[in-house]
């Protein structure tokens, strides 16, 4: 695209640039038929704004947490000797190692 073009359509709405393309280059539509399919959208539009300010607000914590918490999922117990207390941060012969503070992990490269 040149300059003078890239200026043109700058300054004019793109929608009606658009809808002018659509109806003129493509025949794809009318201009009644455009003003018809904007009105349509308007009113769904205002409709679903509406529909939307009518629902009850959520006006406590709780009510917040039960609309939009997960449930908790129902875990099964490990098996008996699965884990062992080697497992737990400790070293050889049941010595606790000392656990870096998260400071550390996050700046090691």
């Amino acid at each position: 695209l040149d300059p003078s073009v890239v200026d043109q359509m700058a300054e004019t709405d793109v929608i009606e640039s658009g809808i002018m393309q659509a109806v003129e280059h493509y025949g794809a539509l009318t201009y009644g038929e455009a003003m018809d399919r904007f009105e349509e959208i308007g009113v769904l539009s205002r409709s679903a704004f509406n529909s939307a300010a009518d629902e009850p607000k959520i006006s406590t914590r709780d009510d917040m947490i039960a609309k939009v918490s997960q449930p908790m999922a129902q875990v099964p117990p490990l098996a008996a000797g699965l884990l062992t207390s080697h497992d737990f941060n400790q070293g050889d012969a049941g010595k606790r190692v000392k656990k870096d503070v998260m400071r550390k992990h996050m700046t090691r490269v």
